[in-house]
């Protein structure tokens, strides 16, 4: 839409796959106007890192995690990472790993969202 700030006043830099879709939906209007629909979100109260990575030890390990809830092992794997390369599930896997956990933590912190507006 043309937008090159984010509500934080940071430059929006226009990647490769930016330049795709713009390709792509430059003749599709309706269709542009339906992905608008959907707003940006973001979770600021994930946990921090070690205590959360912590507590998935302490429930299960990451190949049983991957096997019980049928979720790619290369993705589970790095809810268990203390490196930078670690990440936090999503809330959609958030919500199918934790029926397999004995006690349930940061259930609050992993599905809360907020709306994140463009400028």
């Amino acid at each position: 839409m043309g937008k090159k700030t984010r509500s934080s006043d940071h430059r929006v830099q226009e990647t490769l796959s930016i330049q795709v879709f713009k390709e792509i939906l430059k003749d599709k209007p309706d269709r542009v106007k339906e992905l608008l629909k959907d707003e940006m979100t973001h979770r600021p109260r994930l946990p921090e890192q070690e205590p959360f990575v912590k507590y998935l030890k302490s429930q299960t390990n990451a190949k049983k995690l991957s096997e019980v809830t049928g979720i790619d092992y290369t993705t589970v794997e790095h809810w268990f990472r203390f490196t930078k390369y670690f990440s936090y599930p999503s809330k959609e896997h958030w919500n199918i790993i934790k029926k397999h956990f004995n006690k349930i933590k940061y259930d609050e912190e992993l599905n809360y969202e907020e709306n994140k507006e463009w400028k």
